[in-house]
């Protein structure tokens, strides 16, 4: 009857700590693992005992040799641990937590604080910059219209204009990163809206003396969830990240499909390509490969694709081209 009632205490205290949202093992005096709760093997695998054995990573076989208690964090298969060891009777139990969820939270809310308030920033240099720059090109248009410049004067002023304006579009292309990512879907029937997208960059592309294949195996009337205005400025950005990295005669293919899960969409170019080391940062904002560019496109695309559920690769040779391939889930809903 005792040994009836101690099993019943047993399998109540297991049942107990199978429940729990830690990682809990019981060890005996030699090391071996008595008990692991469904949270552990999750977090370890199967092998237990393999896996606490291999570096002592938790320091329990250290703990049994000396009877001192520990606690700790480490590192295994990608997860970020903090772990406890202590005494029990007849050996030593270990407490695991997986912590990766929680610390990646808490870096996108750094990282959410932190780009809250370059963006303030930005904003505030924007109108400080703006302001003197409308008040210069009102100036210079006056005087251009009054009629009473001679030819070099003029072009001058024509020439002062122009730098005005591209330093407008820097300003325009900075504050797309202080602007919201459009995450509000509704019905749209992508392969018309790709159509459209292709046709306007097939021009681009033969006024310079590209060539671009589109191809498509969407059905007419494919219709998904999406931020249409969103995805239509993630995609020309990554079009037109493929026509600054090539040059008059090499090609650019467009193919857009469907796997099981979603709309797989792939943009390969025959140009220059993106030197290996740069690969991990091209997504960065203001990482650029032009001269003078601002790193802008590709950081935005990202964000847009990432904002739709989605996910977006790139894979390069250097002088041998270079391939963005994006996943768009179907059943994607605004979160």
């Amino acid at each position: 009857q005792t040994r009836i009632k101690f099993d019943l205490q047993k399998q109540i205290r297991y049942q107990t700590f199978d429940s729990l949202p830690v990682g809990i093992i019981e060890l005996d005096r030699n090391g071996n693992v008595v008990f692991a709760n469904t949270r552990a093997l999750n977090i370890l695998g199967k092998d237990v005992q393999k896996v606490l054995q291999e570096e002592d990573r938790f320091g329990v076989y250290d703990s049994i040799r000396t009877g001192r208690e520990t606690s700790g964090q480490t590192t295994l298969r990608g997860k970020s641990l903090v772990f406890t060891t202590f005494r029990i009777p007849g050996g030593f139990a270990l407490i695991i937590e997986d912590r990766t969820a929680h610390e990646k939270l808490e870096r996108e809310l750094t990282e959410a604080q932190e780009f809250k308030a370059i963006t303030g920033i930005i904003s505030g240099l924007v109108h400080e910059i703006r302001s003197p720059l409308n008040a210069l090109s009102i100036l210079l248009q006056g005087l251009i219209l009054k009629g009473n410049l001679d030819t070099e004067q003029k072009s001058s002023i024509e020439n002062a204009l122009k730098q005005i304006g591209r330093i407008e579009e820097s300003i325009r292309r900075v504050l797309t990163i202080a602007r919201p990512v459009q995450t509000v879907t509704e019905q749209v029937n992508v392969k018309n809206l790709i159509d459209e997208i292709a046709e306007e960059f097939h021009r681009k592309a033969k006024s310079q003396g590209k060539i671009f294949n589109y191809s498509t195996t969407l059905e007419e009337d494919f219709v998904m969830n999406l931020a249409p205005q969103g995805f239509k400025i993630a995609l020309e950005n990554i079009l037109t990240n493929a026509l600054e990295a090539t040059e008059v005669g090499d090609m650019i293919s467009l193919s857009v499909t469907k796997s099981n899960q979603h709309v797989v969409i792939e943009l390969a170019d025959t140009g220059k390509g993106i030197p290996e080391d740069k690969l991990p940062i091209i997504f960065e904002p203001h990482y650029s490969t032009k001269p003078g560019g601002l790193g802008i496109g590709l950081y935005q695309t990202k964000r847009i694709i990432e904002s739709l559920g989605g996910k977006i690769s790139v894979s390069s040779q250097p002088e041998r081209g270079t391939v963005f391939k994006i996943y768009l889930p179907y059943e994607y809903s605004a979160r």
